[in-house]
């Protein structure tokens, strides 16, 4: 009998060691899940960020009705898609904290997502995006394709280095090397370009291949 008491001790102690460790390693899990995540949405918000200065399309709202337009049209949506997907990801990790399950999940998800918008801000203004592009170029062709988006020229948005100014023309040349003549409307010909300035122009095509601009700005 005393055995059979001496064997039940041990096995539930057995029990609780595996049931600690069992909760340990979950608890590890899921914290690296939580870390890997808030990392994947730093690197992907902040480069939605740096890509929409790289290409143009953060200026488009300076430029009314139209320009919104363009900014809505040259969104990356595919990427806010799966940035989405990674924040709903994310929310369900942290329902599993108590600091979060005993509040709306509404508040801590909002605080995270205020977080990341912030730390992403903060990466987007430094070199790190420059630098992966430029190393991924040479070392790691499949990570450069990641940053075709921020080399894509939107739609009606148009991105060049200033080679010639006329009165109410300018000739622009763009990342690739290709020159565009852009058409300024009468007394819009802003005095500030110069040569060698990189400027943003937005506006559509003509048949001929001009652009027919109804905003330019330089790039900051």
């Amino acid at each position: 009998m005393e055995d059979l008491e001496e064997n039940i001790i041990v096995r539930c102690e057995q029990a609780k060691m595996r049931s600690r460790w069992f909760f340990a390693a979950r608890s590890g899990l899921l914290t690296l899940a939580v870390i890997i995540l808030f990392a994947a949405l730093l690197y992907l918000v902040s480069f939605i960020i740096f890509a929409l200065g790289q290409n143009g399309i953060s200026l488009a709202p300076n430029f009314g009705w139209n320009g919104w337009l363009l900014f809505f049209e040259g969104l990356p949506w595919g990427l806010l898609l799966l940035a989405l997907v990674l924040i709903l990801i994310l929310a369900g990790l942290l329902n599993h904290y108590e600091f979060v399950y005993h509040r709306p999940l509404i508040y801590a998800l909002a605080s995270f997502v205020f977080l990341i918008v912030l730390a992403s801000f903060f990466v987007a203004a430094t070199s790190f995006h420059k630098q992966v592009l430029a190393y991924s170029a040479r070392n790691l062709p499949w990570v450069g394709q990641f940053y075709t988006y921020e080399l894509q020229e939107p739609h009606g948005i148009h991105r060049g280095d200033v080679i010639t100014v006329g009165s109410d023309t300018i000739v622009i040349a763009d990342p690739s090397g290709i020159t565009s003549t852009v058409v300024v409307p009468q007394g819009n010909m802003p005095r500030a370009f110069r040569i060698g300035d990189t400027i943003v122009v937005f506006g559509g095509r003509d048949a001929s291949g001009d652009i027919e601009a109804f905003g330019l700005q330089q790039m900051p």
